[in-house]
């Protein structure tokens, strides 16, 4: 249950959307401590997160609020904090950022194989508890890899707008998402072999506060690993076993969410 409460100003309010991976993350958190909570889905409730953004001027998934503090609750430290448990939340990365390139790869191999699998009248089919077709799903997890590309470079569109872009009209087949894996593979791959990548160490401002390029590269692969799940996931639902499943090897030294779904 997600302890839905609508009493005192005083509790914790998150707001969050289905398929968003940082706000299943969020959600976990504070269940595994305990912590009562409104929920508030925006795709249900879409005029309190207008008001939300109104009064705070905070436009991010996950976002907690309580009495007059807004917070972005992707960012755990934030959210720990939100709690006033006095919890240290420490998201230094565990991988190394090599491990982190060559584990985002396994998933977006992954979300390849899953791709041409898929049957060619599934295209257009909404998909369980996200809102989006399968064509947008999927192409969404490659198109991660761009989104990231363009902020470690300050180069394109910052990532809150990449991430509302359609797919391009002329991408009408899982095959031709599947090549687009091929692009953001290659893309990932020049961009670790080139001489200037990055100093890890460098600092962004995001929408979750400051971040290390170590742990935007973490967060990547995390979030393009959490939507090939989604994927595998709705794959199996069609009755269709997948090539080459995710492993738990696959999941390990990653802050990922317990489960697929909501409560899946």
């Amino acid at each position: 249950m997600d302890g839905a409460t609508t009493t005192t100003t005083d509790h914790i309010e998150l707001y969050w959307q289905p398929g968003c991976s940082g706000c299943l993350r969020a959600k976990e958190f504070l269940r595994s401590r305990g912590v009562d909570y409104i929920s508030v889905n925006i795709i249900e409730e879409p005029d309190r997160m207008d008001a939300a953004v109104a009064r705070f001027g905070l436009k991010t998934l996950p976002l907690g609020i309580r009495g007059n503090r807004c917070i972005a609750a992707q960012n755990l430290t934030e959210l720990a904090a939100l709690i006033g448990a006095g919890e240290v939340v420490d998201e230094t990365p565990v991988m190394s950022p090599q491990e982190l390139v060559d584990r985002t790869d396994e998933f977006l191999a992954a979300a390849q194989r899953y791709a041409r699998q898929f049957p060619s009248d599934k295209f257009d089919e909404i998909v369980p508890y996200r809102g989006w077709d399968h064509r947008r799903m999927i192409h969404h997890v490659f198109f991660i890899v761009q989104a990231f590309i363009w902020q470690v470079q300050g180069v394109g569109m910052p990532v809150a707008v990449a991430f509302k872009m359609p797919v391009p009209d002329e991408m009408t087949s899982f095959e031709q998402i599947a090549e687009y894996g091929d692009e953001m593979r290659a893309l990932l791959k020049t961009w670790w072999a080139s001489d200037d990548r990055i100093d890890f160490a460098h600092l962004f401002r995001t929408r979750a506060g400051e971040r290390t390029a170590h742990q935007v590269l973490e967060r990547a692969c995390w979030h393009i690993g959490q939507h090939t799940r989604q994927v595998e996931h709705t794959l199996k639902e069609h009755g269709i076993a997948p090539f080459g499943p995710i492993t738990d090897a696959m999941l390990e030294s990653l802050p990922l969410p317990k489960n697929v779904w909501l409560d899946v």
